[in-house]
């Protein structure tokens, strides 16, 4: 067994039994509406698979920058606290960063399940910060008990981090929901009551920094988009593919939950392309919410003609902005350009540029099964590694 088939089945394991408890739980308390919530969630997310080491990764990663970045080394540096310093001054600084801190407009999936292979040991804080030590609240619990945190469930309507056995023991309870973001919800800390309530369970977890840093790496998987003029060749496809009739986009359907690897794709479309025959598919499956950047260039100067199509709104508000070597493109564009090694325009040249939001939707013939999926996210410079071998 391979290392991500590792953590694909440990993530599909702890996924199914925190929402047979959740589901169990729901049904025996059908007035907690927390639950239901819960309950509903589960069962609609979309599954992300990852090791557990990367949320260990940023886990001390956040650490590092709440430390020496939020709070500017005002209390020492990273694991380096200076003696007798203010931890509830800390707190707050950190509390109140937090507070700030808001979920992305655009999620790949609401909701979304993100599950850390085997999980990772609770920290003292967030064992704290739970409760978890409180023999009346826990019965169940000892406080030698290996716990960790085996995933995170977002949604626009609520975060929240899931703590389980990690000694694959199914004694009861086996896991816990610690809701951190609520819509419209404000939180208390329970260890400093006196601090302003705020819209997260607590900055001090890491749990903020964490689920924003994730969700904008599966975002920055995006789709590049780069248009090319028609020419004597796409008559020439047109015509072949137009004599072949049905193109078969995959005979046979993958297994339930097969695992899909995200990574950033760049396509060539045509403008003005000729219709090609229709594709039949095995199956239906999930398309991921992502953001496409389109872009189009040619020699100056750029007819009106040209560019009133370019600037025309689209039906969801967003149209072409024109960029030359004189009006470059802001910093955002040219990020994403140079990390798609695509140039910027040069002198005599015009780069235009629409960058929207595709939401998530499920693509396939409405008469062919549904196959769910999970995701992972693909090391782009191993994938670049092996192409070359």
């Amino acid at each position: 067994m391979t290392p991500e088939q590792k953590i694909h089945r440990d993530v599909l394991t702890r996924y199914f039994a925190v929402r047979s408890v959740v589901a169990q739980q729901a049904l025996a308390k059908p007035d907690d509406t927390e639950l239901q919530s819960e309950s509903r969630l589960l069962h609609a997310a979309h599954i992300f698979e990852f090791p557990a080491e990367l949320l260990a990764i940023l886990h001390i990663e956040a650490d590092r920058y709440v430390t020496d970045v939020v709070c500017e080394g005002r209390y020492g540096g990273f694991n380096k606290p200076e003696p007798g310093f203010d931890s509830r001054s800390y707190f707050v600084d950190i509390e109140r960063a937090a507070a700030r801190l808001e979920l992305p407009e655009h999620l790949p999936f609401d909701p979304m399940y993100l599950g850390w292979g085997n999980g990772i040991g609770l920290s003292n804080v967030n064992r704290t910060l739970y409760g978890l030590d409180d023999r009346k609240a826990y019965p169940g619990l000892d406080k030698y008990d290996d716990l960790g945190v085996v995933g995170h469930l977002i949604s626009h309507e609520r975060v929240t981090e899931i703590v389980g056995r990690r000694d694959g023991s199914s004694e009861s309870p086996g896991y816990f929901m610690f809701t951190h973001k609520r819509r419209g919800g404000m939180f208390r800390h329970p260890q400093f009551p006196d601090v302003e309530p705020t819209p997260w369970l607590s900055g001090y977890s890491l749990v903020p920094w964490v689920v924003l840093t994730i969700i904008q790496a599966i975002n920055a998987h995006d789709t590049l988009i780069v248009g090319r003029p028609r020419g004597l060749g796409d008559r020439m496809l047109a015509k072949k593919l137009k004599k072949a009739g049905v193109i078969i986009g995959g005979q046979t359907v993958p297994p339930m939950f097969y695992s899909v690897p995200i990574r950033q794709t760049t396509l060539q479309e045509t403008i003005n392309a000729l219709p090609g025959p229709p594709i039949e598919h095995s199956h239906r499956w999930d398309r991921r919410g992502n953001f496409a950047h389109r872009i189009q260039r040619g020699k100056l100067p750029l007819d009106e003609k040209t560019r009133a199509k370019l600037e025309k709104p689209r039906k969801d508000g967003a149209r072409y902005r024109i960029y030359t070597a004189a009006n470059p493109p802001p910093a955002d564009i040219t990020a994403v350009l140079l990390r798609r090694k695509q140039p910027l325009p040069a002198l005599g040249e015009w780069v235009a540029v629409l960058r929207s939001w595709r939401p998530e939707t499920i693509c396939g013939p409405d008469d062919k099964p549904y196959v769910p999926s999970t995701r992972r996210l693909e090391d782009e410079r191993q994938v670049r590694k092996e192409s070359t071998r």
